[in-house]
Formats: structure tokens, sequence, C-alpha cells
């Protein structure tokens, strides 16, 4: 009797053990699908990940082109603004370095009240225009950023030069 609970009781445990391993098996037939799931939604994050990096770039990238075509073209106003002012403030400091010579020259053959006033007038003057050749230089180095206070700066010491011009008798000029 004993051999045959030991067949019964041995086949019960190789049943278990077949059903367990089937069971089992299932187990790890779903645990693999379940990782591969998972390996493929990691996939797919990363894949939209790089692309919206790759959009993100992209808008980055445009809108830098955009930014730097704006800075182009401020530049190129700029320049032309600066380059049409050197121009013009060129065109005046020839008229008044004109005015300078004539008053100049006209002090040499002066006499009187008039020689008097133009040789009172002409250091300042001469000085004015010295200052004001020597600025001329910052129409050059000004950026966008100093471009209103250097031309402030030279209009207003044009002006101090021409009006200390004026000043001189009217025959001198």
């Amino acid at each position: 009797m004993m051999t045959i609970r030991m067949h019964v009781v041995s086949g019960a445990l190789i049943s278990s053990f077949i059903l367990g391993a089937g069971a089992l098996a299932g187990c790890e037939r779903r645990g693999n699908d379940e990782q591969q799931r998972a390996e493929q939604a990691k996939r797919e994050a990363a894949k939209k990940t790089g692309e919206a990096e790759n959009a993100a770039q992209t808008e980055v990238t445009s809108a830098q082109m955009e930014a730097d075509k704006k800075v182009a073209k401020a530049t190129g106003d700029f320049e032309k603004t600066r380059s049409s002012y050197r121009n013009d403030f060129n065109k005046g400091m020839a008229e008044l370095d004109k005015k300078v010579d004539k008053i100049e020259t006209h002090s040499k053959t002066a006499t009187g009240k008039t020689k008097s006033e133009i040789d009172a007038a002409m250091p300042n003057i001469l000085e004015k225009q010295k200052a004001l050749h020597q600025d001329q230089g910052m129409i050059d180095s000004a950026t966008m950023q100093t471009w209103q206070a250097t031309k402030d700066k030279l209009d207003t010491d044009k002006k101090a030069l021409s009006d200390a011009i004026d000043k001189v008798p009217m025959t001198a000029r």
C-alpha cells in the first residue's frame, strides 16, 4: 500500500510540478510581454523626446536667424545714417574752415577796432576749431548705443564754432 501511496503522491507532485511549470511559463511569457511593451514605450518616448528636441532646436535656430537679420538691417541702417552725417559734417566743417582762414587772412590787413576784435576772437575760434577736428573721429567710433550723444556733442560744438565766427566783425568774414 505504501507503494501505491507513493505513486499517488509522486503523481500528484509531478502533476503539481507540471501545472506550476506551465503557470510559471505563462507568467514568464506575460513578464516578457510586459517587458517588451515597457521597452517599446521607452523607445517611443525617446523618439518623441528626440523629435521634440529637434523641433525646439529648429525653432531656436529660426528665431536666431530672424534676430540676426534684424541686427544686420539695423547695422546697415546705422552705417548709412553715420555715413550721411559724416558727409554733412565734413561739408559743414569745410565751410567753417574757409571762414576761419578768411578771418585769419583779414586779421593780417585789418587795422584799429576791427583788428583788435579779430585778435581777441581768434584764440577762442582756433581752440573750438581744433577741438572739433579732433572730435571728428568720434563719428567713426560711435556705436548705435552712443550715436545720439556723439551726434549731439558734435552738433553743439560745431554750432559753438559757428557762433564764435559770427561774432567777428562782418568785414572779416
